[in-house]
């Protein structure tokens, strides 16, 4: 599939021939130089592997006689239909140059295809800085652990770092011990009370919460939280795709493992976590995975409206709402 390259709003997707290598490198070439590269992945069919690339922006750069090819370390990648290289011809010159200026700066493309400043040893120091701020804060006046969750999760197991196309806000979750809907909302709550009174400018969503220092700053934490679910299965605020992880005692048992220059609490259990929310191909990195599909959520834990705005009231200046407000 051409992707957002024919006008839909989706990744570039194809299958790779039959034997080629999980995890060998699948890389975009734009005028032959490397724009964005994943890996080989499995699929739900046994046997096929695929890819895609998440780089929606890309679109923005190309102009008139710009050409696009794929590669694997095997060799060249067809474009089903038009061989091994795509001209494109939009009615504007080329803005490859560009393109190429940014990435040599360091820029990628990020999980929402935009093309943003990348993980910098820097900025992964800050973000962690901020991280263990903020979760010191909740530890203090809530007793509940912030770890790191969802793409930040996978990255500390799977690579020991930051995913290179994962440049937004750091996600964090904790583990609500309530059992019941209104019992987890009021955990999430006091979390985001106690940084409010810390002083945190917070950004609130229905399953999370952006935690920034006051003042403009790109850098945020973003609360997610956990609970266990009625059938005993473990539930995620952003949602899941995969069958719950159920022993929660091991979830809970103290494991530590390297995150850049640092070691932060993770799960025991994390890779059956990483399982729940991307399926067993997750240690296969796949730059264009698509966080919607196939997303289970339970509406029942996410803050409601109300909730939010009482929130806000305790002070408007700090607490911002995001959402729908006739989504109540």
């Amino acid at each position: 599939s051409l992707g957002f390259l024919g006008g839909a709003d989706t990744p570039i997707q194809g299958r790779l021939e039959p034997g080629t290598r999980l995890g060998a490198p699948v890389r975009l070439l734009v005028n032959g130089e490397e724009a964005v590269a994943t890996a080989a992945s499995p699929s739900e069919e046994p046997d096929v592997v695929t890819f895609s690339l998440s780089c929606a922006e890309l679109g923005e750069y190309l102009g008139d006689g710009d050409v696009l090819e794929l590669s694997t370390d095997e060799g060249p990648v067809a474009w089903q239909g038009y061989g091994l290289a795509l001209a494109v011809w939009p009615g504007h010159p080329s803005r490859a140059d560009e393109l190429a200026e940014r990435l040599a700066r360091g820029h990628v493309f990020n999980k929402f295809g935009q093309l943003r400043g990348g993980n910098t040893t820097a900025r992964k120091r800050d973000v962690l800085d901020l991280y263990e701020e903020v979760a010191a804060v909740v530890a203090a006046r809530t007793g509940h652990q912030l770890m790191p969750f969802y793409g930040n999760l996978l990255g500390a197991i799977r690579e020991h770092d930051f995913l290179p196309h994962d440049v937004g806000g750091f996600d964090v979750a904790f583990l609500s011990e309530s059992a019941s809907p209104e019992g987890v909302r009021s955990d999430v709550l006091a979390v985001c009370e106690a940084l409010v009174d810390a002083g945190y400018d917070l950004t609130m969503e229905p399953f999370s919460a952006m935690v920034r220092r006051r003042g403009a700053t790109p850098l945020l934490v973003d609360i997610n939280y956990c609970w266990v679910g009625e059938d005993g299965g473990l539930g995620m605020s952003y949602g899941w795709r995969y069958a719950p992880v159920t022993d929660l005692a091991t979830f809970r048992a103290p494991r530590r493992a390297a995150l850049a220059d640092r070691l932060v609490p993770v799960p025991a259990n994390a890779e059956a976590v990483l399982e729940q929310i991307y399926g067993p191909g997750w240690l296969v990195p796949d730059q264009g995975f698509q966080l919607a599909v196939g997303l289970q959520r339970d509406e029942r834990y996410l803050l409601s409206w109300p909730e939010r705005e009482a929130l806000a009231a305790r002070d408007p200046d700090r607490v911002h709402l995001k959402g729908d407000p006739e989504a109540r």
